[in-house]
């Protein structure tokens, strides 16, 4: 039977007064926004006295990779999506995340019994990325809380992995908080680097597992 994609539109109310934003799936039109906020460095970074004309360059040179990869990534199948977030006012992009289903990692198989699907393939969110102006303001968590509760409702994925870079503290926070812990295996292979881990762990990343909460009580019947 073929999978049904189902589209959603969340109004999701911003910390800043008067100041709503919308997420929603990325459309053909968003991808240069998309592909400057992937090419901007993690953290703000001033350039240095010299070379700054280099650092800007490089930049540049990102956004120009990401123009090339993106197009077919934002047209959202039954394994795949891209997910925005975007002022409601003025439409500009102020977030983005992407959630597809990759190969489970080594060790999956071991969950077999309690997730019938971890020996195959695997819900990962990667890509997450926020405008440097906008960042503080929990846009990243509720990115990720959207592809966690779509993983569970729409692909039947408890469990969501990421990478993250061991020396990022507020990312690695950010995903503590919303329940990630490190996982004992590894995820390597083509299929996550197109998602944003590289075509390898790369030296320094961590993998990490959201696995879903229990039902409540009261769901179990």
């Amino acid at each position: 039977m073929a999978a049904t994609l189902v589209v959603v539109f969340l109004h999701i109310a911003d910390p800043a007064p008067h100041r709503a934003v919308l997420l929603r799936h990325a459309r053909p039109s968003d991808v240069r926004p998309i592909a400057e906020l992937l090419a901007a460095p993690a953290e703000p970074v001033a350039p240095p006295p010299i070379g700054g004309a280099q650092f800007r360059w490089e930049e540049q040179s990102e956004v120009a990779r990401w123009l090339g990869v993106l197009p077919s990534r934002l047209v959202p199948s039954a394994d795949h999506l891209f997910a925005v977030v975007a002022d409601e006012v003025t439409g500009e992009i102020v977030g983005c995340a992407e959630l597809g289903l990759v190969p489970a990692p080594a060790h999956a198989a071991r969950e077999s019994e309690r997730a019938p699907h971890a020996a195959e393939r695997v819900a990962y969110v990667g890509n997450l990325a926020v405008a440097s102006a906008q960042r503080r303001r929990g846009l990243a968590r509720r990115l990720v809380g959207f592809a966690c509760k779509w993983a569970r409702s729409q692909w039947h994925r408890p469990d969501v992995f990421t990478h993250v870079d061991a020396a990022n503290a507020p990312a690695r926070a950010l995903y503590a908080a919303l329940g990630f812990c490190v996982y004992e295996g590894s995820m390597d292979g083509a299929a996550p680097a197109r998602l944003g881990a590289g075509q390898s762990e790369r030296a320094g990343q961590v993998l990490l597992v959201r696995h879903a909460p229990p039902p409540r009580a009261e769901e179990g019947g």
